[in-house]
């Protein structure tokens, strides 16, 4: 009889140290699992990091940043005031924790529009100068911000006249140089450098276009062609998008003018995994489309969005961010799969008291990287040039990461509940353990 007691009180005791772990474990991930979910419609994205750039005197905007080989982010734009409404252009370089490294203003550029990142770490910048008509600019920095070479940039006709190319987008390309897209005179203009700043080739119209022509927007695929669109006056003097892919050395392999609608430009172009490219297009105002296209220049799928921004490439798909959250309002971001199927819908709260707005949206190995101005003020700014304009950065994360700023979630809570559950699992074993081994002396 004596056996067979302690035996039973074995079991017991052993049946309820297993009740109480499984229990244990189910509230932890009971509590753990709104903490992990996404503050959207389903899946989707939340904020990781918020970088607000301003001196509280001057308005500052951010038109584009860089990923660098480095995991440093690089922002180029403009600082200007109420008594300096000209501006300087600005070049901003952070870690990837979001801590500024050094900021500096460039001399004798009026504005720069783009920036791309180049394989040792450095960076090439395009704009436009202060000379005479204007010519655009092509810059190559070094990761301190040291200009290397500066190159400018016209259409040649003959030898005394000539048009300045205003860039508005820059790329890397696979053999370390860049192309940069815009407009000259009336035409479409793309033009590739080598590393070391020479004109390796340039094209200027595509057939069919006539006046008030440029590209807005550059993308390199995954095998070395270009992406690129812009806007195209037809010979009906109706402006309309167009996409157009080159080869790597710049022979035209196809266009395609968008003509569903009239009197929308193209704004921004990223290359698929599938080979093909995804289009913005905006009409006046903030409404817009969203169009994919195949590898052979098809439109596979034209997506009206209300309210679009930019776009931008992932593994299996590809994001659109809206066009910006005003006061409390949030901003859509929205995922895609190659065919142009709906995915997720994840939402952005403005991080300033009136209105956040990007220009432009990129993927990295941190994260989404989304460039553009936030307003710090309940009031609307009586000038562009208000101190109360300030450049922004906002990276968002899938959610495996911490979020800080405007995003859901708190590691330091779930943090503080796991170790106090663990705490309390491990003191529950404990009482177990000894109540056992209690009963057992006893008996």
């Amino acid at each position: 009889m004596h056996f067979d007691y302690c035996k039973g009180e074995e079991v017991k005791s052993r049946n309820g140290r297993r009740l109480f772990i499984v229990v244990t474990i189910a509230l932890i991930l009971t509590v753990l699992t709104p903490f992990s979910s996404f503050s959207s419609e389903g899946e989707g994205l939340r904020v990781q990091k918020t970088i607000v750039y301003g001196d509280g005197t001057h308005a500052e905007r951010f038109d584009d940043s860089a990923y660098l080989s480095d995991g440093s982010i690089v922002a180029v734009g403009t600082v200007s005031s109420l008594d300096d409404t000209d501006g300087k252009a600005i070049l901003v370089k952070y870690n990837g924790s979001g801590k500024m490294l050094w900021n500096k203003t460039v001399a004798g550029v009026r504005y720069i529009s783009a920036v791309t990142g180049v394989g040792d770490g450095g960076f090439v910048a395009v704009g436009s100068s202060f000379g005479i008509a204007n010519p655009g600019l092509v810059i190559r920095y070094d990761g301190s911000g040291n200009e290397l070479w500066r190159v400018e940039a016209k259409r040649i006709y003959d030898e005394t006249s000539y048009s300045p190319v205003g860039f508005h987008d820059v790329i890397s390309t696979t053999d370390g140089g860049v192309v940069a897209v815009g407009g000259a005179g009336a035409e479409t203009a793309i033009l590739k450098y080598s590393s070391s700043g020479v004109l390796q080739w340039s094209v200027f119209g595509i057939p069919g276009e006539t006046a008030g022509s440029h590209f807005s927007s550059v993308a390199v695929g995954q095998d070395g062609t270009i992406f690129t669109v812009g806007q195209v006056s037809v010979p009906t003097y109706v402006y309309n998008s167009v996409v157009v892919k080159y080869s790597h050395d710049g022979s035209l392999l196809w266009s395609s003018v968008f003509s569903e609608a009239r009197y929308n430009t193209g704004s921004d172009v990223a290359a698929t995994s599938d080979g093909g490219a995804v289009a913005v297009y905006r009409y006046p105002g903030k409404t817009g489309v969203v169009a994919k296209y195949s590898e052979s220049g098809s439109l596979t799928k034209s997506l009206p969005i209300s309210e679009v921004s930019a776009v931008t490439a992932v593994s299996d798909g590809f994001l659109m961010i809206g066009a910006g959250a005003i006061r409390g309002s949030e901003m859509k971001i929205v995922k895609y799969n190659n065919s142009g199927g709906q995915e997720w819908i994840s939402t952005y709260r403005s991080h300033g008291t009136l209105y956040d707005e990007f220009q432009s949206v990129y993927n990295t190995p941190i994260g989404i990287i989304m460039t553009g101005e936030t307003i710090s003020s309940n009031e609307i700014p009586s000038s562009y040039h208000d101190s109360r304009y300030n450049a922004l950065i906002v990276i968002l994360s899938d959610g495996t990461e911490d979020a800080e700023g405007t995003g859901s979630g708190n590691t330091t809570m779930i943090i503080i509940v796991v170790a106090a559950l663990i705490v309390i699992c491990a003191s529950g074993a404990i009482i177990f353990f000894k109540k056992g081994a209690s009963k057992k002396l006893n008996n």
